[in-house]
């Protein structure tokens, strides 16, 4: 008996550590084949009878302790999830606010002048979205 309960335990302890933690696909973000870094923003996210929604500080606030990604003027960003989203809509934010444009071939142009900008992606997929944010200089 001790043999059947204590292999029961066990079993249920791995099915709850294969559920894993909930969240959205992570993208990897490239330019000049260089891996850009990011945070995760708000998002929500569902499956397998599970959901979670999880909201974050505005984009500004959630880089701000990041080092800023340096890239060329006019530079491509590839944008590659192994899940690939249903929509993918990207810009910078300004005033508070971000003015989203649709992504096509998961391409991002960056701008051509110099500066300092703050960058936020928004994907979504059919069990959820999510917003990911990241800042690059431009030299």
């Amino acid at each position: 008996m001790r043999r059947i309960l204590s292999l029961f335990i066990i079993m249920i302890f791995m099915a709850g550590c294969q559920l894993g933690e909930l969240e959205p696909p992570k993208p990897s973000l490239t330019v000049d084949g260089k891996e850009i870094d990011y945070k995760i923003g708000t998002y929500s996210w569902s499956e397998n009878g599970r959901a979670v929604d999880a909201d974050a500080i505005a984009p500004p606030d959630l880089v701000e302790e990041m080092d800023f990604n340096v890239v060329p003027s006019k530079s491509k960003m590839l944008i590659n999830f192994g899940y690939q989203p249903s929509g993918i809509e990207a810009g910078i934010w300004k005033n508070d606010d971000v003015n989203f444009e649709r992504v096509t071939n998961n391409t991002i142009i960056l701008p051509k002048e110099a500066g300092s900008f703050i960058y936020v992606i928004h994907a979504s997929w059919e069990e959820g979205d999510a917003i990911y944010a990241f800042p690059i200089k431009v030299k």
